[in-house]
């Protein structure tokens, strides 16, 4: 249902509203979604790009870590984006985006970038085509899609970093790989694990994949800018793929790429070969370190998807582990 505010002047039309999480675990995302409404009415009315026009504004009703809305002013469309998650740093999804486009890796444009109280905001470029998923459901070839995708996906991790872990002065919170992965909040999360038996000897060994990660790893500072939620999913079938969506990190990018096949194995129980196989056009890929860094990357997610009682995806993680283990 429609809902209009005239606040000075400013013709503000709101198609929707946020869309609500029913789960328990989400309640203080749904409080902060509705406590930047007003904010966004503000900026709205008050912003000289849009300033004194009748404006139509839609948020979006996909992903979860973020607030997403679309902004329609006379024949220009934006999309405003406000990250949900206190760990993402304000300007970080700019400078993530902004470095891949000094890559050569095609991301949205920035118009704005700023604060609503203590969450950050970024008005940036809307992109009139669907994502890369959506494109490849009736469409044979899905494999040189995917092939793209992963060529995209090793270009993003060239440009070098400093730390690992979230952004914090530009640089990641831990000096080094050993550091984050034996952090708190890694060892928070294999306590639930272990709480609550999600994984056991049969699915493989922990700290043998710890260790192999450490010592490939070793004792560097250099790192990559991850995306930490690449897939079809956050791409944008244009000519070439656009990039967005990221959530911003900074480490190996192995953890990277583990990541985004988990994303796949989480729903279907395996990945696509072809988006490995255009990763590893320019170098090899190390299968044991992969393996290692899936594992990782499947105990870092596997508690929230057991709070959010997603058993199947629960079951997806296990069973790739059982069929898969060194």
């Amino acid at each position: 249902m429609e809902r209009s505010i005239d606040q000075k002047n400013a013709q503000v039309i709101f198609k929707n509203q946020p869309k609500l999480s029913e789960d328990e675990v989400d309640k203080k995302r749904n409080e902060l979604r509705l406590a930047l409404v007003p904010h966004i009415v503000q900026f709205v009315s008050t912003d000289k790009i849009f300033k004194g026009n009748e404006m139509t504004l839609e948020f979006s009703e996909q992903g979860i870590s973020s607030l997403v809305c679309f902004i329609e002013v006379s024949s220009e469309k934006f999309v405003l984006k406000i990250p949900l998650n206190a760990t993402v740093p304000v300007g970080s999804e700019a400078l993530f985006l902004k470095t891949w486009e000094a890559a050569g890796v095609s991301t949205p444009h920035i118009f704005k970038e700023g604060t609503f109280g203590t969450s950050s905001y970024l008005l940036i470029q809307y992109i009139d085509a669907p994502t890369v998923a959506k494109s490849l459901k009736n469409n044979e070839n899905k494999e040189d899609a995917y092939f793209e995708a992963g060529k995209i996906f090793r270009t993003m991790h060239k440009p070098e970093a400093t730390g690992f872990g979230r952004v914090v002065d530009g640089r990641g919170e831990y000096s080094t790989f050993t550091e984050w992965i034996n952090s708190a909040d890694m060892e928070k999360r294999e306590k639930y694990i272990e709480d609550h038996h999600l994984l056991g000897e049969e699915h493989g060994s922990l700290s043998q994949a710890k260790d192999i990660l450490i010592k490939f790893v070793g004792d560097q500072t250099k790192s990559s800018y991850l995306h930490f939620d690449y897939s079809a999913g956050h791409l944008f079938a244009t000519e070439p793929f656009t990039v967005f969506d990221p959530y911003p990190m900074f480490n190996h990018r192995y953890i990277d790429l583990g990541r985004t096949l988990v994303n796949y194995i989480s729903q279907s129980g395996k990945y696509p070969q072809e988006l490995l196989g255009g990763y590893a056009e320019e170098e090899a890929v190390d299968e044991k370190v992969l393996h290692a860094a899936i594992f990782i990357n499947i105990m870092y997610k596997i508690p929230y998807q057991h709070q959010k009682g997603r058993m199947e995806v629960v079951d997806n993680f296990q069973n790739y582990l059982l069929q898969h283990k060194f």
